[in-house]
């Protein structure tokens, strides 16, 4: 799966049973085109959880180790 460069994503917020969920007020946007894949997260609503490098991602992602997981609408996700 790809991105495209300015592609605005969501950064992440803790809710029941320690599982994270979207959260809108937190915005962040890819600072080039970038190859991403499907996290092991829960998909929301019309919201897909991606890993992508974090070096790619500007703004309020939640940052693990060297990925960072953002919330793209389905949408923005290009397919293979």
């Amino acid at each position: 799966m790809k991105v495209k460069i300015g592609t605005i994503g969501y950064g992440s917020t803790p809710g029941y049973y320690n599982f994270f969920y979207p959260n809108v007020e937190k915005e962040c946007t890819f600072i080039c085109d970038c190859i991403i894949e499907h996290s092991n997260w829960l998909d929301y609503t019309n919201l897909v959880p991606v890993k992508a490098p974090k070096h790619v991602v500007k703004g309020e992602a939640f940052f693990h180790n060297e990925y960072a997981i953002v919330w793209l609408p389905r949408e923005d996700i290009i397919k293979n």
